[in-house]
């Protein structure tokens, strides 16, 4: 979405555009720079201590998130049930050691109960429970309190009838945007048997270091297994129908006003007629998204007004928030299906914060909308040196009939988690 032209034309105008001339970079050296510059400060930013550190953020996770489509809870059993291979596999080839089981980003440990409850549930279990070390590793104090006290069974409020108990919990406070900095993790490399995450990796744009740092931190043959919400809502900061997915690229000369459009495919670099002309042009961006994945980002929309209290669950019944007369829901998909349809398409920031009663307009909620949805984390595994069959990826609909798990739910939702497996 950023004029990158622009933006290095007012580099090299700038005290230190020196560094950018062609004497030091070439133009590739120059966008590939500026992009990897760009990634670390939206990975930094997006998961400041502003973001996670509060209390309330950690609470919403239970009280809000997982209320609204209860989707979380499923997955992570499905998670948890699709390694039960795997787990017993590592108790045979460790008679007497423990295993160190990773969470990235436990929440407020949603992901790891279920998986533990699991191997307290193994047939002749002989106190497997009792061998595993966990390692938590979040940016939050309060999800590490939350989860650390639900896995030693300290929280009352959790189920009394586990039998389980651990033989270690170690927890790791750090910002995802600098896990790869972190010295307490450096020096686990190559001991982790299996690393876990369930909708925590989403929340930094740049994924590379962190995949980079799961792979070394694994044994060899060591397992990578998460899941993570996956629809293109973010391909760009407005959204229009097409036939198929891809964007269009608006350039508008500064001088003459010209205006000219390109079309081009999901994932398809700027060429360079574009980046040539980039420099003296402002831009727009619009994503072409068919019906299907429309629907899907609209659901997404919906989750949001459940997280910011328009819609709340009571039993099976849903309330919400009258607009005048009209249902906060209904309101949303009259301008969603209309702007997406016509004219320059819907802006799921500024569309999206329009609909919203103009209460406190929800300014730091903006932020939340940066999430890296539609990513598929396969073909980063694979540049960072996981190895052939995997990584694997499976839709949620395909994860509920690999366990077995007979949970009706609606085909809209199936398509929008994605379970990848790895291995080192």
């Amino acid at each position: 979405w950023i004029n990158k032209g622009e933006f290095i034309e007012r580099l090299k105008r700038s005290r230190i555009g020196r560094i950018f001339g062609g004497k030091y970079l070439d133009e590739e050296g120059q966008f590939h720079l500026l992009t990897e510059v760009l990634y670390q400060i939206g990975a930094d930013s997006y998961t400041t201590e502003q973001e996670w550190s509060s209390k309330r953020s950690c609470r919403q996770i239970d009280s809000l998130i997982e209320q609204g489509t209860g989707i979380t809870h499923l997955a992570n059993r499905v998670l948890a049930r699709s390694l039960e291979e795997r787990i017993g596999c590592l108790f045979k080839e460790k008679e007497n050691n423990s295993i160190i089981i990773m969470d990235l980003g436990p929440g407020t440990g949603n992901t790891i109960i279920p998986l533990i409850e699991m191997i307290d549930k193994l047939p002749a279990s002989g106190g497997y429970a009792e061998r595993i070390t966990a390692v938590l590793v979040d940016g939050q104090d309060e999800s590490l309190d939350i989860t650390q006290k639900r896995l030693k069974k300290t929280n009352s409020s959790y189920r009394d009838d586990f039998r389980y108990g651990l033989k270690n919990v170690v927890r790791i406070k750090e910002n995802f945007g600098r896990i790869s900095d972190n010295y307490r993790l450096i020096n686990l490399r190559g001991k982790i048997d299996l690393i876990i995450s369930g909708a925590a990796i989403l929340h930094t744009p740049y994924k590379r270091p962190m995949f980079s740092l799961a792979h070394s931190l694994l044994k060899k043959g060591g397992v990578l297994a998460v899941w993570d919400f996956y629809f293109k809502t973010f391909l760009a900061p407005s959204l229009k129908e097409g036939k198929e997915i891809g964007r269009e690229i608006i350039l508008i000369d500064k001088n003459n006003f010209e205006r000219s459009s390109y079309l081009l495919a999901e994932d398809e670099p700027l060429p360079r007629v574009i980046r040539e002309k980039q420099g003296h042009s402002y831009q727009e961006v619009i994503g072409l998204l068919p019906e299907k994945e429309l629907a899907i980002n609209f659901d997404n929309l919906l989750n949001w007004l459940y997280l910011f209290g328009y819609l709340q669950q009571d039993g099976e019944k849903v309330r919400e928030q009258l607009i005048g007369k009209e249902m906060i829901s209904e309101r949303l998909h009259k301008e969603y299906w209309q702007k997406v349809r016509t004219g320059s398409g819907f802006n799921f920031i500024e569309d999206f914060l329009e609909v919203l009663p103009r209460t406190n307009s929800y300014s730091q909620a903006v932020f939340s909308f940066i999430e890296s949805y539609g990513d598929d984390y396969a073909d980063i595994l694979r540049q960072e040196g996981f190895i052939h069959p995997s990584p694997q990826t499976f839709t949620l609909g395909q994860m509920m009939e690999n366990v077995g798990e007979k949970k009706k739910i609606e085909e809209i939702k199936k398509e929008t988690i994605l379970f990848t497996y790895s291995q080192k």
